[in-house]
């Protein structure tokens, strides 16, 4: 959310919370017609926060994440073991282009991008299929590499696809600016034309009011909404 859309949020609240407190005034309840497009102000402004809390990045790391680095251990560390095997075995039987192709550090293999780490260890076990039949005197059967293989599977499973979680984010964020939208048109169609009513009935609690409907900017600025008076569109009408 950019941060016009915060600042709106933020007035979207102020005013909720502004008439929240004062909703015992007689002003306010000889109002039903407020106190309900308050309530749906409410409830817009609480799948805003649902959303923007959905989104969020977590302050530490989450369960799913602490999975991951185990399994990208897991991976890394069996592919490196199984990658000196076959180096080895390459070496045992004059067989460099195999040697240089296998020839892998665990340090290696666990740099880069995800992706990056998967192929390099896919590529490994790709090695070792071929001659898997062989590596025993090596300390591998053909059911250890299959494991390995495995091992490598569930890291990439834990890996969610690139523009996975970018979608995500977008999709909410356009809902976001949807609710804020609904929320402005509660504003200013809805309850700013009500509240003209209490600039007599409840002067003070009319001047708060004013003060939640400023749109704050970023620090060191704040743009005021218009007054709250007939909007252009009527103007033009009457």
């Amino acid at each position: 959310m950019n941060s016009r859309a915060n600042s709106t949020y933020r007035m979207l609240t102020t005013v909720a919370s502004t008439i929240e407190s004062n909703k015992a005034l007689k002003a306010v309840t000889d109002l039903p017609a407020l106190l309900n497009a308050h309530t749906d102000l409410t409830e817009t402004n609480a799948e805003i926060a649902a959303l923007m809390e959905s989104t969020a990045t977590p302050a530490g790391p989450s369960p799913e994440s602490t999975v991951k680095r185990s399994l990208l251990t897991d991976a890394v560390e069996s592919c490196a073991e199984l990658a000196a095997a076959v180096h080895a075995y390459a070496v045992d039987n004059a067989d460099p282009e195999l040697a240089a192709k296998s020839n892998y550090s665990e340090s290696s293999l666990g740099s880069g991008t995800e992706s990056e780490i998967i192929a390099k260890c896919t590529k490994v076990v790709s090695l070792a299929t071929e001659v898997a039949a062989e590596l025993g005197d090596h300390g591998y059967a053909a059911a250890d590499v299959t494991a390995v293989r495995k091992t490598v599977e569930a890291f990439g499973k834990s890996c969610p696809k690139p523009r996975q979680g970018v979608a995500t984010r977008s999709s909410a964020n356009k809902e976001i600016a949807k609710l804020i939208r609904k929320g402005q048109r509660i504003v200013t169609s809805r309850i700013d034309k009500l509240a003209l009513q209490l600039r007599k009935s409840a002067p003070a609690l009319y001047s708060e009011y004013k003060t939640a409907r400023k749109v704050l900017n970023q620090p060191g600025g704040e743009s005021p909404t218009p007054e709250l008076s007939v909007t252009p569109e009527v103007k033009k009408a009457a």
